[in-house]
């Protein structure tokens, strides 16, 4: 990065070193500081002494983390893309995982501090149900979004540590471009479904 001053014009020459004159790519952005502050709470309204974590959705890359104090009350504060997806992820040793994606639109509205981001993360018990959020893929297609890998990566990590913890994948279709009489949406509907199995085998599950 360069000092800017005010007044100062800049020039960016690039030499084509292509053979076949390919040419360049250039990616220019702006990095907003965004703020989070929040809490993170059990069902019967608890601190959980949980671990955030803010994760780049595309490469895995951790843009900050810290845990929950007694209280359940955590912030965090980075410079991101404003063309890039992240999430804010939820765990626990006791507690299912939350993923909560980064919608830098919202922020805007707060000047990019959030100050009152509440969280719920359930109890893990024998017998119950939990819904995992957070899974999303490229339209009309069976391929997984980048947003997907956070909220992926913490359940096979979990189901790493809990080895009778069951899950049942299920690929849902909500493109009205795809016709329900042809059998197209139970295909789409079965890949999507076949590429989560998938990337958990990939984990190691």
């Amino acid at each position: 990065s360069l000092p800017v001053k005010k007044g100062e014009k800049y020039y960016l020459a690039l030499d084509n070193v292509h053979p076949k004159g390919e040419g360049h790519t250039l990616e220019i952005y702006y990095l907003k500081e965004i703020t989070v502050i929040g809490t993170v709470l059990d069902e019967s309204k608890k601190p959980v002494a949980a671990a955030t974590v803010w994760v780049e959705n595309m490469n895995g890359k951790i843009i900050d983390a810290t845990q929950c104090d007694s209280e359940g009350r955590y912030w965090l504060s980075a410079k991101i893309k404003d063309d890039e997806y992240y999430s804010l992820l939820y765990t626990s040793d006791s507690s299912f995982i939350e993923c909560r994606q980064i919608l830098l639109n919202e922020f805007a509205k707060t000047s990019y501090i959030q100050k009152d981001l509440k969280t719920t993360l359930p109890k893990l018990e024998r017998g119950k149900k939990y819904i995992l959020d957070g899974i999303s893929y490229n339209t009309k297609t069976g391929r997984l979004h980048a947003a997907s890998y956070p909220t992926l990566n913490a359940l096979a990590r979990l189901m790493m540590k809990y080895k009778d913890l069951k899950v049942q994948i299920e690929g849902h279709v909500n493109n009205p471009l795809v016709a329900a009489n042809t059998g197209a949406d139970k295909i789409l509907g079965q890949n999507r479904a076949t590429e989560v199995y998938d990337y958990l085998l990939n984990k190691g599950i």
